[in-house]
């Protein structure tokens, strides 16, 4: 699993965000991560899989946005 975690920075190239929007995900669970110490470790997986459902919500919100003629 150690070879999967990944650090707030990299984390935070990899979703390409803000630094304080990753805080906020992390801090109110959106994103899973974990905090040891000071310091923020995220599991690739779990961001892979953030990814997919933020592209799932967006396409589904467009596809009904094109139903409805906007």
């Amino acid at each position: 699993m150690a070879e999967r975690l990944m650090s707030f920075e990299e984390a935070r190239t990899y979703l390409g965000i803000a630094r304080p929007t990753l805080y906020l995900y992390a801090r109110t669970g959106r994103i899973p991560g974990l905090k040891v110490g000071t310091l923020w470790k995220f599991d690739k997986d779990d961001l892979k899989s953030y990814l997919k459902r933020q592209m799932k919500s967006y396409y589904a919100k467009r596809k009904n946005k094109i139903k409805r003629g906007g």
